[in-house]
């Protein structure tokens, strides 16, 4: 169940952006509507990116295909999807930053990776290691799902729904 999402410098959007799903849930089901352009795909990048490290399309690339064509190298770019499962509350995080090497002028960019159960104001750490490979894992683990099975069942991307009436319960 989702609670919020917030990105960055991510997409078309410069300027912090977040859509809090909690006070969408009155009736316990919302719908993402809007005009062509208006950020619908946005919202569900940013969660996929989040959970899987990729986008709900799957045709764009890394996150750093994502940032933001007007994001200065100091300007960091980073989504972020706090949802609900199974009684529990988590926050999976990915964000790309610029880091200046040591004596050299270059600037190489950095990206970082976590997730973490929320319990109150604690926050706890549930992977090893703050990795792209580990973050998906504990995202498949928690939501039972595979990055295509999440596409397929809960994003259903524009143009796919035929594929969804004439798949298996395996894909």
């Amino acid at each position: 169940k989702p609670v919020s999402v917030r990105f960055q410098c991510f997409g078309p959007y410069m300027a912090e952006q977040y859509v809090n799903f909690e006070n969408l849930e009155s009736n316990g089901i919302f719908l993402i509507c809007g005009e062509t352009g208006a950020g619908k795909t946005t919202i569900l990048d940013a969660m996929c990116y989040a959970l899987y490290g990729k986008s709900s399309g799957g045709l764009r690339g890394g996150l750093e295909v994502m940032r933001c064509a007007l994001a200065g190298s100091d300007d960091d770019t980073f989504v972020e999807f706090i949802f609900d499962t199974n009684g529990k509350r988590y926050r999976f995080t990915r964000s790309l930053k610029y880091k200046t090497e040591k004596n050299k002028k270059s600037r190489n960019l950095n990206d970082y990776h976590n997730c973490m159960e929320l319990d109150g104001d604690r926050e706890i750490p549930i992977v090893e290691k703050e990795q792209d490979r580990y973050v998906t894992q504990k995202a498949e683990e928690l939501i039972g799902l595979t990055y295509d099975q999440f596409r397929q069942v809960i994003i259903l991307p524009q143009g796919q729904f035929e594929r969804l009436l004439v798949s298996d319960s395996e894909h």
